[in-house]
């Protein structure tokens, strides 16, 4: 089970690894830009807003040769913590967690008593770029965002561009110091079809969003495929989404009693070769 979940918290990182400094761009006063931004405003608007986001999810992730496929109920807490609990089939019995906030990553392996604890910076040094909380939240729920910034707003969205590619979609760009970000969107809907972060050591990864559901007059994603390109290695992750609900209230954390072994984050190392 742990080297089943080691592939799971070792695909997400590659996935989740956005670098958090953006570069100025040149701020344009014509008609077009303004259109764009106007356009970008229509698309903050209908992504799904919420307060405590609650959905079951199919994931299988891959990686070379191996895949697994494993039921998750995932709870997000906006801009304070997610939660993400792997569940057995028919009996619903929680085998494994990872949880995310400001202060990293916490992995537990429930049916053998182990976890392991990621920091930000250990998360930096194992990907060679920054991880921020808000652009984890922003990807898994389908919206846009600047790395290192909270949320858009009229302030920062003048630093992205809009134009139109060959298919008639409208791309929102944000290039960075170190990465490239492109929001592919459809125009008549609104909705984000793509996310792609391409950083300038070779990482990339595209986000595609699909199966969009109404959730209180704006839209949620029901469907998420992840490719993430770490040269030499490749990373999939296919989320299937349902039942979902959105509330109030907080997110009950785990607690680990002194029955639970702490891992070292070798043993992730370890295992990344054979991936």
């Amino acid at each position: 089970m742990l080297r089943n979940i080691s592939l799971f918290i070792v695909v997400i990182i590659a996935a989740l690894a956005v670098s958090c400094r953006t570069s100025k761009q040149e701020v344009r006063t014509n008609t077009e830009y303004e259109n764009g931004q106007k356009y970008i405003e229509s698309v903050m608007q209908n992504c799904c807003g919420f307060d405590l986001l609650s959905y079951k999810m199919k994931l299988t992730a891959s990686a070379n040769t191996q895949s697994i496929s494993a039921n998750c109920n995932v709870k997000i807490k906006k801009d304070k913590f997610i939660s993400i609990s792997v569940v057995l089939p028919i009996l619903g019995i929680e085998v494994a967690r990872m949880e995310i906030d400001h202060n990293g990553l916490l992995l537990v392996d429930k049916w053998h008593k182990k976890y392991l604890t990621f920091s930000n910076e250990d998360i930096k040094n194992m990907c060679g770029i920054e991880l921020n909380y808000y652009s984890i939240q922003a990807l898994m729920t389908g919206h846009l965002f600047i790395p290192g910034e909270k949320h858009l707003n009229k302030g920062n969205i003048r630093h992205l561009l809009t134009s139109k590619d060959e298919s008639g979609n409208i791309v929102i760009a944000l290039s960075g110091k170190t990465y490239r970000l492109d929001f592919t969107t459809i125009a008549a809907s609104r909705q984000i079809a793509q996310t792609e972060v391409a950083a300038r050591e070779g990482k990339k990864m595209k986000w595609h969003y699909n199966k969009y559901s109404k959730q209180e007059n704006r839209q949620f994603p029901t469907s998420i495929k992840v490719e993430i390109e770490s040269h030499p290695q490749k990373f999939y992750l296919n989320m299937d989404i349902s039942r979902i609900a959105n509330s109030t209230g907080e997110i009950e954390k785990i607690e680990l009693s002194d029955r639970y072994e702490k891992a070292s984050i070798n043993d992730i190392n370890k295992l990344i070769p054979s991936f």
